[in-house]
């Protein structure tokens, strides 16, 4: 869709119901974003979605501070996430745990951007909860 076009999209939305802008950009990229903290690689994602791998790596970039994993994870840091969440509260050293539990050594800076990754998502999910009405 091109600029004009997709204005017009988010002016009716903010006319119609009263949504921010901004959170029409983040609900039309909410599954690349998804597949992004659940460790899926970029490559996977465009392949999936019929989009461009560069695509998919500047919408990641731009919402995520993060341009895409390069390989798939073999793990789902947000399914973990939100496990930890929904149980007792998570923090990084329990998302730690239970990556390690689960596949055993995994790089630190991977777990470390993984979390990183899960919290800002998980924001944005809860802000859209909030604002998407």
């Amino acid at each position: 869709m091109n600029k004009v076009n997709w204005k017009l999209v988010e002016a009716f939305y903010k006319d119609t119901f009263g949504i921010d802008p901004k959170f029409v950009d983040i609900m039309s990229y909410k599954d690349i974003l998804l597949m992004c903290v659940s460790g899926a690689s970029s490559k996977n994602i465009s392949e999936l979605l019929g989009i461009d791998t560069a695509v998919v790596a500047n919408i990641c970039l731009s919402i995520l501070n993060f341009s895409g994993w390069e390989t798939d994870l073999e793990f789902n840091p947000y399914a973990i996430f939100c496990e930890l969440k929904n149980l007792a509260g998570v923090t990084q050293g329990k998302f730690e745990m239970e990556i390690t539990a689960i596949c055993g050594k995994v790089d630190k800076n991977i777990i470390k951007t993984s979390y990183r990754l899960c919290k800002v998502f998980n924001k944005l999910e809860n802000d859209l909860e909030r604002n998407w009405k």
